[in-house]
């Protein structure tokens, strides 16, 4: 009995881990009806910069003395 019960267990624990890890949303602040990703000082996605994943193929973080802003939100530029 005890070796069902744990084996039930384990088998519980890994669904709901899981689903934790692979199918539940990360959670962001919705603005104006907008899921944005702003960190503390209002700057959108991390302050990285979003033409080099095009331009340089990999992240590139931005400099905020260079910022633009679009719909009340800064993007830095590197």
């Amino acid at each position: 009995m005890k070796k069902i019960f744990f084996i039930s267990l384990v088998v519980i624990v890994l669904i709901v881990g899981g689903y934790l890890l692979f199918f539940k949303e990360p959670g962001f602040k919705a603005k104006n009806g907008y899921l944005n990703n702003i960190n503390d000082k209002g700057v959108i996605i991390e302050g990285y910069d979003p033409v080099a994943y095009l331009t340089d193929n990999k992240p590139v973080k931005g400099d905020l003395k260079f910022t633009a802003e679009y719909n009340d939100h800064k993007y830095a530029k590197p």
